[in-house]
């Protein structure tokens, strides 16, 4: 008896909608992280170099790594992290790159933070909210593309989010019984 595991996702699309989305948003509160990735052919400079991100749930969440990315000669502390071990956490940050004394990632894909999330998964929620812009190679400082603009509507680029149902860990312990059996 073979027995398959498939993940589900649950995607929520920007409101322009394109036949194939620029990029994928993959947050995964079963590993804590938020990977981003970009489908198009544009050499990247940064993935997420501006990012305003809602974490909430009900359990705590607690940011436990940045990417450097976001330190500058600006914000010496990295990104601005609110709410840090409460069932509501924001994450701000802007990556200046060298004109600044910082870093840009060309990595795809390429995850901004990782996290923790000691509630429910059906209760877990991940929102983008202000601006949130990709940067791409173009002199003299890169050309930044908005997901979302500044005052939360949406930009030109389009977007996917996918957070796994609570389905998916119900069936990867399924299929590892599956699999204990058949070795038996």
């Amino acid at each position: 008896m073979k027995i398959a595991a498939f993940v589900l996702t649950t995607c929520v699309t920007s409101a322009a909608i394109a036949s194939a989305q620029d990029c994928t948003i993959c947050v995964d509160p079963f590993t804590g992280t938020a990977n981003i990735t970009y489908n198009g052919s544009l050499p990247i400079q940064q993935l997420w170099s501006d990012i305003s991100v809602r974490i909430s749930g009900n359990g705590p969440i607690s940011i436990l790594s940045q990417s450097p990315n976001y330190t500058d000669a600006l914000s010496p502390a990295g990104a601005v992290i609110t709410g840090n071990g409460t069932n509501e956490v924001t994450f701000v940050g802007t990556a200046g790159g060298s004109l600044f004394g910082g870093t840009h990632s060309p990595d795809n894909p390429w995850t901004p933070f990782t996290f923790s999330y000691g509630g429910d998964i059906s209760s877990f929620s991940f929102e983008m909210f202000g601006q949130n812009t990709n940067t791409f190679v173009q002199a003299p400082f890169g050309n930044p593309i908005n997901m979302i603009n500044g005052d939360g509507s949406p930009g030109p680029m389009t977007y996917e989010v996918c957070i796994p149902a609570p389905m998916t860990g119900a069936l990867f312990a399924l299929a590892g019984v599956g699999a204990s059996r058949r070795r038996r």
